[in-house]
C-alpha cells in the first residue's frame, strides 16, 4: 500500500482567462476603435519661455508613472520573477515620491524668493522675476507645466499690482479710498498702507472697522447691520477681506482695528502675526499669504498627483480606489484652500501668546470665529467642491478591464473615466471639512504637547514649527529629540 505521502497534490487548474479592473493615475480617453489599446499619454505643450533658460533634465510626475507602467510590462515581458518585479517597482516609485516631493520644497523656496523680490521692489518686472524662478529651476527639476504656472501667477501680480496702483493713485485720500471701497465715509481716523498687491486699512474707529468688516453682508448698507455681525467683528483685531465695492479689489484689502492692535498684536481672524509685535508684522504677514494665494495651484497639483498615483499603486479594486480618492482629494482641497494655513497660523498664535494646548484646541474648535467651514469666505468654495472634485477623478484617471491569460500576458478589453457623480463626493467633503478637520487640530495641538514632554519651552516650539507645514508637524514632534537638562 502506497502511503498518503508519497502522492503529489494535484495543483488546482488555472482558468485560462480571468477578468480584472484597476484604477491608472492617467485619463483613459477611450479605446482607439478597433485596437486593444489605450490612447497614449499626451506630452503637454511645450512651455517656451520668454527669456533664457538654462539646460537641464525635467521631472514630470505624470510623465514617470506612464513610464513605470512601461518599465513593468518590459520586466513581464523578460519573465523576471514577480518579486523582484514588486522590488523594482516600489523601488522606482519611492523614486519618483522623494522627487515629488523635493520639487514641493522647490516650489516653497522659489515663492519666499519673489515675494523678497516684490517686497523690496514691487514694480519689478515681469520677465525679471521669473529670472529668479529659471535660476531654481534646474536645482528642482521644475516642468514645463510648473514653469507655465509660476508664468501665470507672475502675470496675476502684475495685474494685482496695477490695479492697487491704479486706485491708490485715483484716491489719494485716505479717507476717500475708504468710502470708495467701502460705500460711507469714515468716522474716525483711517490710514491706509499701499503694499506690493494690496492695500492695509489700519482703523482707529471700531465703528469703521465693524463697517468695513461687514461689508459683504450689508454692501454698505448700515441699516442691514446686525448686533451678530457686530459681535463677530468685535472678536477679531483685523481680517483680510474677500470683497469690497471696489470689484478689482477683490481679495487685495485688509483691515486692521488699531484700537486694539497695540495692545494685542495677535488678535486676528484671518492671519495672526507670528514672529515681532505690531502692525508691521501684521501687514507683511497678510502680504505674505496674498502672494502664496497666486502661487497655491503649483503645490496644489504636486499633491494631487502624488494623490492619484498612491492610490493607483495601493487599490486593490476600483470602488477602494474611487473611495480613497474622495477622501483624499477632499482633504487636499481643504488644504489648497487655505484653511489648513489659517489654522496653522491660529495655533501657533495662542500658543505663542499664553494660551495652553487645550484652551487652543478648545477656542478653534467651539469659536464661530474659526469656523471656517461656515463662514461666508469659504461656505461657496465648498459647496461647489464635489462636481470640481468628480470632475477631477474622470477627467484625471481611469477604470481600466483587462483579460489576464494563464501565461499571465495581458490585454485592455475596455477602458473609460472612472465614473463618479458629485453626490458620491458630498459625504467625503462634509467629513473632511467637519470630523477630520476636528481630529487634525487635535493631531496639530498634540504635537505641541509631544514637544513639551520632550524638554521644549514656548518660545522654542513657536520657532521649531513655524517653519514647517502644519501637516507634517506630528511627524516632526516625533523626530525630536529629548531635550537635555542644563547640568545633565
Amino acid at each position: 500500500m502506497v502511503s498518503p505521502e508519497k502522492f503529489t497534490p494535484l495543483e488546482p487548474e488555472k482558468p485560462e482567462k480571468r477578468l480584472e479592473s484597476r484604477i491608472e493615475a492617467r485619463p483613459a480617453g477611450g479605446v482607439l476603435s478597433g485596437k486593444q489599446e489605450l490612447i497614449p499619454y499626451i506630452e503637454p505643450e511645450e512651455f517656451e519661455s520668454l527669456i533664457a533658460m538654462p539646460v537641464y533634465e525635467e521631472f514630470d510626475a505624470a510623465r514617470s508613472f506612464v513610464d513605470l507602467k512601461e518599465e513593468i510590462a518590459a520586466m513581464k515581458e523578460k519573465k523576471l520573477p514577480p518579486e523582484e518585479r514588486r522590488g523594482k517597482s516600489l523601488a522606482r516609485v519611492g523614486e519618483i515620491r522623494e522627487r515629488l516631493a523635493w520639487q514641493e520644497q522647490g516650489i516653497a523656496e522659489a515663492i519666499r524668493t519673489l515675494w523678497g523680490v516684490v517686497e523690496k521692489n514691487p514694480n519689478e518686472n515681469d520677465r525679471e522675476l521669473f529670472r529668479r524662478v529659471a535660476e531654481l529651476a534646474p536645482k528642482y527639476h521644475f516642468s514645463g507645466d510648473q514653469l507655465r504656472e509660476f508664468w501665470n501667477a507672475i502675470l496675476k501680480y502684475r495685474m494685482k499690482h496695477a490695479r492697487v496702483e491704479r486706485v491708490r493713485n485715483e484716491y489719494p485720500d485716505d479717507a476717500g479710498l475708504f468710502e470708495a471701497c467701502f460705500g460711507g465715509k469714515p468716522r474716525g481716523k483711517v490710514e491706509v498702507e499701499k503694499g506690493p498687491m494690496s492695500l492695509y486699512f489700519h482703523c482707529y474707529d471700531d465703528g469703521d472697522y465693524v463697517a468695513a468688516y461687514a461689508f459683504d453682508e450689508t454692501g454698505g448698507d448700515e441699516k442691514k447691520l446686525t448686533n451678530a455681525m457686530k459681535k463677530r467683528a468685535f472678536e477679531t483685531g483685523g481680517a483680510a477681506l474677500s470683497e469690497v465695492k471696489i470689484k478689482e479689489l477683490a481679495g487685495a484689502v485688509a483691515i486692521e482695528r488699531t484700537s486694539i492692535v497695540s495692545d494685542r498684536a495677535g488678535m486676528f481672524s484671518r492671519r495672526r502675526t507670528l514672529d515681532k509685535p505690531g502692525s508691521d508684522a501684521v501687514r507683511a504677514h497678510e502680504e505674505q499669504h496674498l502672494i502664496n494665494r497666486l502661487f497655491r495651484p503649483i503645490a496644489e497639483r504636486v499633491r494631487e498627483e502624488e494623490i492619484m498615483a498612491r492610490v493607483a499603486r495601493t487599490a486593490e479594486t476600483v470602488d477602494e480606489g474611487r473611495r480613497i480618492l474622495m477622501r483624499e482629494l477632499a482633504r487636499s482641497a481643504r488644504a489648497a484652500m487655505g484653511i489648513d494655513e489659517e489654522a496653522r497660523d491660529e495655533v501657533l498664535a495662542h500658543y505663542r501668546d499664553g494660551a495652553t494646548p487645550e484652551i487652543i484646541l478648545g477656542n478653534l474648535t467651539t469659536l464661530s470665529l474659526y469656523d471656517y467651514k461656515n463662514s461666508a469666505r469659504y461656505k461657496e468654495g465648498i459647496a461647489g467642491l464635489p462636481k470640481v472634485i468628480a470632475g477631477k477623478m474622470m477627467g484625471e484617471m481611469s477604470a481600466i478591464f483587462y483579460t489576464i491569460e494563464a501565461q499571465g500576458k495581458e490585454k485592455i478589453q475596455a477602458a473609460g473615466p472612472l465614473a463618479t457623480h458629485y453626490s458620491e463626493v458630498e459625504p467625503y467633503v462634509e467629513k473632511a471639512f467637519g470630523e477630520d478637520y476636528e481630529k487634525d487640530l487635535a493631531r496639530w495641538v498634540g504635537a505641541i504637547e509631544a514637544l513639551e514632554k520632550k524638554g521644549y519651552g514656548r518660545d522654542e516650539i513657536v520657532s521649531m514649527l513655524y517653519g514647517d507645514r502644519v501637516s507634517d508637524w506630528t511627524a516632526f514632534a516625533r523626530r525630536a529629540q529629548e531635550k537635555k537638562k542644563e547640568g545633565a
